[in-house]
């Protein structure tokens, strides 16, 4: 972070918390939440290593970071490490009850034990708390598919169809939970559009087989 950053955001902050009668945010606290975001593109490059200890650093800049603990939980997942993830997910959930990425990390915890109620009361909480988290619709919708609870599943997809209306990918795991129904052939106006957004050739080939087998 640059000092230049460090400044503006200080001072941005500072007549906010005044403003707002808070305790101004700290020059830690913007570190902390730098090494967040670097964190988590570690993870999403799936360099889980270093992943976890920029969340670490990020943790020992501010310990009352929920976000911190809730992204090394899901670390701590991936990696395979579930009794790490309990513990790094409860401490965000205490400091922050109302964090809606820590109900959808727990839930999948919950998935890989087995505890499927428990997991699908998270992801609803998830998406209780913000409406446009679109992964827990997707982690929801693929344990209502697991179950046969198929309308739901569609329900969860076609929300977060809603959030990413350019997303090929969504309206093929659409299409996927419609074949899956009584009435497969609903699915083809979803595979249709799947062609209308790709160029992908090997998606495309996987979706033409489908559409002969359905016309």
């Amino acid at each position: 972070m640059t000092n230049i950053r460090i400044l503006a955001l200080v001072a941005m902050l500072l007549l906010l918390g005044l403003s707002c009668g808070r305790t101004p945010i700290t020059i830690d606290e913007l570190d902390a939440l730098d090494a967040v975001k670097q964190g988590v593109e570690l993870r999403k490059q799936g360099l889980l290593q270093q992943a976890f200890e920029q969340l670490s650093e990020a943790i020992s800049l501010d310990p009352e970071l929920a976000i911190a603990y809730a992204e090394r939980a899901f670390v701590h997942y991936l990696s395979g490490n579930n009794t790490s993830a309990v513990e790094d997910v409860g401490r965000a959930l205490k400091l922050n009850s109302q964090l809606p990425i820590a109900y959808n990390y727990r839930g999948l915890i919950f998935v890989s034990r087995g505890e499927t109620d428990n997991a699908i009361i998270d992801f609803t909480r998830a998406i209780q708390l913000d409406p446009r988290l679109q992964e827990a619709y997707l982690n929801r919708s693929n344990l209502y598919m697991a179950n046969g609870q198929l309308g739901l599943s569609i329900d969860d997809v076609t929300a977060a169809v809603t959030l990413s209306p350019e997303s090929a990918e969504l309206y093929l795991l659409r299409a996927q939970v419609y074949l899956r129904t009584e009435t497969p052939t609903e699915a083809v106006p979803d595979l249709e559009q799947v062609l209308s957004l790709t160029d992908d050739e090997a998606l495309t080939l996987t979706v033409k087989r489908y559409l002969s087998l359905l016309q």
